[in-house]
């Protein structure tokens, strides 16, 4: 490159890196120290250092000094961008330039985007630290910079290659060829393959949703297998042949080399820089990840959002940014025991994140619906999206674009509103885990669903049946601010017109002003008379005119009720009030009632809502006397409307709630229903859900609170007759609560069991109680002053820092010139830092291996899962998460024949049950099993095969490709860039038909299909149309995904019975485990009833289990998976019980 230095020129590649826009000097002003003499001097663009005036042009001195304040500085921006990955050959590496951008055209990429640069080729002077050296650096200094839509760079197709891509597109057996064309070295794997090919040409590109979702195109495919099959040649052949792809192995790859990171160095004058991983640097082509088993459980996490949402967002050092990462991923895996067991479901053979999500129906869950947030069953929100959705089959999910829920980013902790994508509803013959926690929160889900826990120093997804008493289950510490969507006043009439006819007869506007009858040909004359007019014609009215009005029901009060009623502290202190102790109804004379029942004691109480309701409604309260008690009636049709139909306030003790619209407000106006809710209920209750509700309400307020339960008991009267009285719900401390709006600090704290081990191991000295030797009755972090004086103090510091530095293998002496910041060492200090990685390698913090005479240090999985620790929990010191022991678990029925999921693409959790308790919710479209079969005629073909490689150049030829790779490349490249496939209505129908036959087929709790089996077959239909260069899918394309889709299934996710299970995939436990372990949970419990001992012999248990087809092998793993879980245990040698 050094012909264009100096020159004009333009350059094309995708941002590999890009640091912070920083301020960078243009004009220094420089005052002389001699004479005070002010001197100004423009800064050249190609220089590390300051410029400053040769001599004073006053007194000739060379003594200044620069003053930044009166300095001027322009915006500079420093990034990298490297050539795109399509245009290499072979093992070329791609070549990077340094861009400078400044002023307006900074912060106009980020890192993974494809840009066109215009600029001028400058050279940059060595830094001057390391003398005069002849090696300058290069960057471009940009004029234009321009981000540029393109899946590929444009291949160099001649006319000759267009008239052969054309050529194949119209051969007959195109198909054919493209599949022979895969790895034709290795033998076999043929549906393999074929799956590969639509995975390089991908689904349909651009398709956006009104709601400006972007449809995912791109395809995932996950090879596991025996070892030694040949995954891993298919794995590079395929990034040979691809026209943009990267290889990675997954025992080397992290989240950061796959994602993109942040971190700091010389590139950005020590500021933090972003720099892209390989899915983003692969944008539009292909990641082939080799050993994706190795990689690490939140290595694998990372990874969801790109492979879901196609973007990857970043939350580190202070930089928030997304980037995009359109890219295919084709990972190879072996199984945790070396061979594939055809029997045993993906889950026990390959550490992919359970998936599945299952809740009680009657399980609360706070969402966003049209942008007004509810708090709801989950079962009514989605039964009433099936019901608007009737023509679709009975447990086919339904789409949703107007609902969000909160959940929690794995990587920053924080808590957000997530748009949701898919809702579901199933049935299910299981039981339930209902998991109750210490603050009184609980949630009913299914056997094998997740919650979140903190265990070993991590928070991570646990399944329901191995959740154990005293486990740390995550729940929020406090919900995000409201957006605050609705008006700051309710419109009476128009709200009232939404309300059924038959319940608004006889409502009219009152004191209409004169001149809107001027423009109404239809008023009547007793109107105009009466200056009156019937609600229906409210929309012809003004905003203005409308509040100059007042509403009256014909036969009610003369008064009338203003057609405005302000959202404001007495609005929201009635409804405190009315919840606690009102009621809604309609007498024998058709009078509608709102009555509110207090204690003859609380006056102020009676005296505040009888002031409401004059100050709000114009209306005069009735108060009546009761030996003890007071009754505040309100008579008001108008009244009665606002609070039965609008603000929905329920009847009956134990159906009350908290109204949709104290969500929707500001904290202060929370704060005032909560009191009033409080000093006219003082927090008790028999209803579950607005107990419920009301932890949720002061979450909004970043408040904790507990609930304590009181269960049923007999309770007998003075004349002596008694009665069982109902359970009832009542917040704990409910005084000091609403009073200080204080949550349980404990529940705010990290608790230090989790990560004990960890601190232990990185202490230097010897470690007692649970931190650095005092206070042992201490069991959590109270803060992160309280964490860096007690725990992370510099020492812990130092060796945290140094462990990191060790993630790079390095020798002693390396490492003492990085600690010490020298150069140059002595032999002491040398010897003081080997005595210093001994005691670090005695720990088993570091490891060492010997190459040639030298020993080389590096962190251990054990180093590195301490300082993850660590991390970690820096983290959550800022976090929104908050910990709550696990106090009961227990199996209970489902309280229907269903039970529901909810699809959150990116992070795949959400907020729901009693309280409020974090739930998580395989992105591969195909899963294909590679199996070592003995099979002697098989054997023979693929030794032949194998052979011809060995042999002379025409069996080199059988082996050969059917269609050459460049052009292969181009074919695909073309393809991609041109070809938009549309399905034709006949193969709509036929996908549907497959779907909706597929789900009819789940039975008994097993589930035959989801919505992701549904998209992934319109991507490899799509793909399969873009094969021959078509612009519809037909029929045999679609003929084709289902054929795949359908071999996979019958390789993984059949049962022993015959019957396709998902859950084999997705799932912790299929159906057929499930149905195993309650059965030997039933026949323990059985045995140990009818026996006087109270214990279950092994041998009856297997004769009871055989008769349910369970054979020995299968009563055995069962009962240690029990025990482990703490649900059985052994007192004797094969004698067996059930603890409690």
């Amino acid at each position: 490159m050094t012909e264009h230095i100096n020159k004009f020129i333009t350059v094309e590649g995708i941002v590999n890196r890009i640091g912070d826009i920083l301020p960078k000097v243009s004009t220094g002003k420089f005052v002389c120290n001699r004479c005070g003499n002010e001197m100004w001097v423009e800064q050249p663009k190609a220089k590390r250092f300051l410029t400053s005036p040769i001599v004073c042009n006053s007194c000739d001195r060379r003594d200044f000094r620069f003053v930044p304040e009166e300095s001027l500085f322009i915006d500079i921006q420093r990034m990298e961008i490297q050539e795109s990955l399509e245009i290499l050959k072979g093992g070329e590496q791609a070549r990077k330039v340094e861009i400078w951008t400044e002023e307006d055209m900074t912060d106009r990429v980020t890192a993974g985007d494809k840009v066109i640069v215009n600029g001028i080729l400058r050279l940059l002077p060595p830094p001057k630290q390391k003398g005069t050296g002849s090696v300058y650096f290069r960057f471009l200094d940009a004029n234009y910079i321009e981000p540029v839509e393109k899946e590929f760079e444009e291949l160099d197709i001649s006319e000759e290659d267009m008239k052969e891509i054309l050529k194949l597109s119209k051969d007959p057996k195109i198909y054919d060829k493209l599949i022979d064309s895969i790895a034709p070295s290795i033998y076999g794997y043929r549906e393999v393959k074929e799956a590969i090919v639509l995975q390089l040409f991908g689904g349909r590109h651009g398709k956006e949703l009104p709601d400006g979702t972007h449809v995912r195109p791109d395809i995932h495919l996950l090879m596991i297998g025996d070892p030694g099959v040949a995954k891993s040649r298919i794995l590079q052949y395929v990034d040979e042949i691809a026209p943009k792809s990267v290889y990675v192995s997954g025992k080397s790859t992290t989240a950061g080399g796959l994602t993109a990171i942040a971190e700091r160095d010389e590139f950005a004058e020590g500021a933090w820089t972003l720099k892209a991983g390989a899915l983003v640097i692969a944008g539009g082509g292909i990641a082939c990840i080799d050993e994706f088993d190795k990689m690490e459980k939140a290595d694998q996490s990372s990874m969801h959002e790109a492979m879901e949402q196609q973007t990857i967002s970043v939350a580190k050092a202070g930089i928030i940014a997304k980037f995009r990462a359109n890219t295919s991923i084709l990972a190879a895996s072996n199984p945790k025991f070396s061979r594939f067991d055809l029997y045993k479901p993906i889950g026990e053979q390959f550490d992919i994140p359970p998936t599945l999500l299952s809740v009680d129906k009657n399980e609360p869950i706070i969402l966003k619906e049209n942008g007004i947030i509810k708090c709801q069953k989950i079962g009514k929100i989605i039964d009433k999206y099936y019901c608007l959705n009737s023509d679709r089959p009975e447990q086919s999910p339904v789409y949703v674009d107007n609902i969000e829920v909160l959940a929690f980013d794995p990587e920053t902790y924080k808590i957000e509103w997530k748009p949701v994508k898919y809702l579901y509803r199933h049935k299910i013959n299981d039981i339930l885990f209902s998991i109750r926690l210490d603050s009184g929160r609980s949630v009913n889900v299914t056997r094998g669903h997740s919650i979140y826990v903190f265990e070993d120093g991590e928070i991570k997804p646990k399944p329901s049946d191995q959740i154990k008493a005293n486990d740390y289950v995550v729940i929020p510490k406090g919900l995000p601010s409201n957006t605050f969507n609705i008006n700051s006043e309710i419109n009476l009439p128009k709200e009232i017109l939404k309300v059924p006819k038959k319940d608004r007869i006889g409502i009219f506007l009152h004191d209409v002003p004169m001149e809107v009858f001027d423009g109404l040909k239809d008023a009547k004359s007793w109107w105009i008379k009466d200056r009156k007019l019937p609600l229906e014609y409210v929309d012809n009215l003004t905003e203005d005119e409308i509040k100059k009005c007042t509403l009256k029901c014909k036969g009610g009060v003369n008064t009338g009720v203003p057609t405005t009623i302000p959202i404001n502290s007495d609005l929201m202190r009635l409804l405190g009030y009315c919840v606690a102790e009102g009621s809604l109804c309609i007498t024998n004379s058709s009078s509608h009632l709102m009555s509110l029942a207090f204690n003859a004691k609380e006056k102020n109480l009676v005296c505040d809502v009888k002031n409401i309701s004059k100050r709000l409604f114009n209306h005069n309260a009735k108060i009546t006397n009761d030996k003890n008690s007071t009754k505040v009636n309100i008579a008001n049709k108008i009244i009665y409307l606002l609070f039965d139909k609008i603000l929905n306030l329920k009847r009956g003790a134990k159906n009350k709630e908290i109204p949709w619209l104290v969500f929707n407000v500001k904290s202060e106006l929370q704060k005032e229903f909560i009191k009033a809710y409080h000093d006219g209920d003082y927090c008790v209750t028999v209803s579950k859900k607005l107990s419920s509700d009301l932890l949720y309400l002061l979450l909004q307020n970043d408040v904790i609170a507990s609930v304590h339960k009181e269960y049923p008991k007999k309770v007998t009267f003075p004349d002596g007759h008694s009665t069982i009285s109902g359970p009832y719900y009542s917040l704990v401390d409910a005084d000091k609560k609403v009073k200080t709006f204080k949550g349980v600090k404990w529940y705010q704290r990290i608790p230090l069991e989790p990560i004990k081990a960890s601190i232990k191991e990185l202490s230097q000295s010897n470690y007692k109680g649970n931190y650095r030797g005092k206070k042992r009755s201490t069991k959590a972090i109270s803060g992160e002053k309280w964490w860096s004086k007690k725990i992370m103090n510099s020492n812990l510091a130092l060796r945290v820092e140094r462990l990191e530095t060790l993630q790079k293998t390095m020798t002693v002496e390396d490492f003492t010139k990085i600690c010490s910041g020298k150069s140059q060492i002595s032999r002491t200090e040398r010897e003081g830092f080997r005595c210093y990685l001994n005691r670090l390698l005695k720990k088993g913090l570091v490891e060492r291996k010997k190459i040639n005479r030298s020993y080389y240090y590096y962190t251990s999985e054990k180093g590195k899962k301490a300082v993850q620790t660590i991390k970690t929990v820096e983290q959550l010191l800022d976090s929104d998460l908050g910990f709550v022991k696990v106090r009961e678990i227990k199996k209970v029925n489902s309280s229907s024949e269903c039970v529901y999921d909810i699809s959150v693409p990116g992070c795949e959790n959400f907020i729901a049950g009693f309280g409020g308790v974090i739930c998580h919710n395989s992105r591969f479209d195909l899963i294909f099993p590679i199996r070592d079969i003995l099979d002697t005629e098989q054997d023979k073909k693929i030794a032949d095969h194998i052979l011809k490689m060995h042999k002379g150049q025409v069996e080199l030829d059988e082996i050969k490709p059917k269609i050459e790779v460049e052009l292969f490349k181009r074919y695909i490249a073309y393809a991609r860039i041109n070809i938009y496939p549309v399905l034709s209505d006949d193969s709509a129908d036929k996908i549907k038909e497959y779907y909706t036959t597929l789900r009819a087929s789940s039975a008994g709790g097993r589930i035959a299909a989801t919505a992701r089996q549904l998209e992934a077959l319109v991507r490899l239909s799509e793909a399969s149309a873009k094969t021959r260069m078509s612009g519809v899918v037909t029929i045999s394309d679609v003929e084709r995904a289902i054929e795949l889709t359908n071999f996979v299934l019958r390789e993984i996710a059949t049962d022993e019975t015959g019957a396709i299970d998902q859950d084999r995939i997705i799932a912790e436990y299929p159906k057929t485990a499930r149905d195993r372990i309650h059965s030997i949970e039933n026949i323990v419990r059985e045995l140990c009833q009818e026996r006087e001992d109270r214990l279950a012999p092994l041998e009856e248990i297997l004769e009871k289990a055989a008769e349910s087809k369970i054979d020995k092998g299968g009563v055995e793993k069962v009962l240690l998976e029990l025990k482990i879980k703490g649900i059985l245990f052994e007192p004797k040698n094969d004698k067996w019980k059930w603890v409690g």
